[in-house]
């Protein structure tokens, strides 16, 4: 989906707002056009870093509750 955005958006820059197309802005867009899934990578990997603890956290809160449900289940079924 990204490439198509930079595909639409190099269209619409090279034939409205510009002049033409040379070959530094093909390399350009060439370039960006490969970097982007790399980029999208790279900055999925930095978020989950900066919140991993915040991550582990929330998911010791859910074994917590899905224990304490259970715990409340069988102590319902015993009494």
């Amino acid at each position: 989906m990204a490439e198509l955005l930079i595909f639409v958006y190099a269209g619409y820059y090279h034939t409205v707002l510009g002049p033409g197309i040379n070959t530094t802005q093909i390399i350009y867009w060439a370039f960006l056009f490969l970097a982007s899934p790399l980029l999208a990578v790279r900055g999925a990997k930095l978020s989950y870093i900066a919140f991993d603890s915040r991550i582990d956290e929330l998911k010791d809160e859910a074994l917590d509750l899905d224990r304490e449900e259970r715990s409340q289940a069988n102590f319902d079924d015993t009494h």
